[in-house]
């Protein structure tokens, strides 16, 4: 239910999404299943940051993170540092953003995550970019992140490649 959930939320339907993972969530509560509990926060946070409701998404992204870091799941705690990065972003708060960004990726860089160290170098560049004064720190940031997409094989890399383009060009 978890991933069909994350499917949807993918695919912009943000409705089936949000029934999906709150019976996914239901679930994973009645099993005592802390972890999966964890990573359906995570995932509702995302959906609800995606239909722009910030203040859920930032309640359901602070327990997430507090149920990774009770149960030990430095990886986890990091994915849930970069969604909530990324909805401080989207509710322009650039410089928290950034700040966030920065703690996700020395745990991903701990936990030896390479897509969620993309995923925040990647997210640190877009903030770097938005301040302005930053343009080259922007550019290192997303290259390095462009970087470890291409070495393992991820889907972000077009997005990210055609981003690094039009900020070279000046354009970002």
């Amino acid at each position: 239910l978890r991933d069909l959930g994350a499917v949807r939320r993918l695919t912009g339907d943000y409705g089936g999404a949000a029934d999906l993972l709150g019976e996914a969530l239901e679930q994973f509560r009645a099993l005592g299943n802390r972890h999966g509990e964890a990573n359906t926060l995570c995932a509702l946070g995302m959906e609800r940051t995606h239909v722009r409701d910030f203040d859920a998404a930032t309640e359901l992204l602070a327990r997430s993170r507090s149920l990774f870091k009770e149960i030990g799941d430095t990886q986890g705690e990091a994915e849930a540092l970069n969604a909530t990065a990324n909805l401080l972003a989207e509710s322009a708060k650039i410089r928290q953003a950034l700040a966030t960004y920065q703690q996700a990726l020395v745990l991903t860089r701990q936990t030896r995550s390479p897509l969620d160290e993309a995923h925040a170098l990647e997210g640190m560049a877009r903030c770097q970019a938005r301040t302005g004064n930053t343009r080259q720190a922007a550019i290192a940031s997303l290259r390095e992140a462009l970087a470890i997409y291409q070495r393992i094989g991820a889907a972000e890399t077009p997005a990210a490649t055609q981003y690094l383009t039009r900020m070279e060009a000046g354009y970002a």
